[in-house]
């Protein structure tokens, strides 16, 4: 049988090179954001990623640093983050254009990082 995250959506915002970006994803349907996971293989020296709704940020913090030291994730290894606390803010409708803001300010060895969207979809 099923289980409910087996139907959840997943939206890939992820940065390939060490430049700064900005990467969108369409939702395909109305549901709520249940988790943000973000990553790099190798950190970079400093720089972050932001997630959004439009200009609604979807992250309790208003970023996520990517840096090597005293970052808020390790090489190597994705981290789910804290997600903003408003119902509101975590409900999408189909339609809505997901972005992640990647600022890299200094890359160093850094050469792209994952950004996954989790989504529940209202209905299966």
């Amino acid at each position: 049988m099923p289980t409910p995250r087996s139907g959840w959506l997943l939206l890939a915002l992820d940065l390939q090179g060490a430049s700064s970006a900005v990467r969108n994803a369409a939702v395909p349907c109305a549901g709520t954001v249940k988790e943000i996971w973000v990553g790099a293989q190798v950190l970079m020296t400093t720089g972050n990623v932001a997630v959004a709704k439009g200009a609604i940020n979807l992250l309790s913090a208003t970023n996520v640093s990517l840096a090597a030291s005293g970052g808020d994730v390790s090489a190597g290894v994705a981290a789910s983050q804290t997600l903003a606390t408003a119902a509101t803010t975590k409900r999408v409708a189909a339609g809505d254009i997901l972005v992640a803001t990647w600022t890299v300010t200094t890359a160093g060895s850094f050469v792209g990082g994952a950004c996954s969207v989790l989504i529940e979809p209202d209905t299966w």
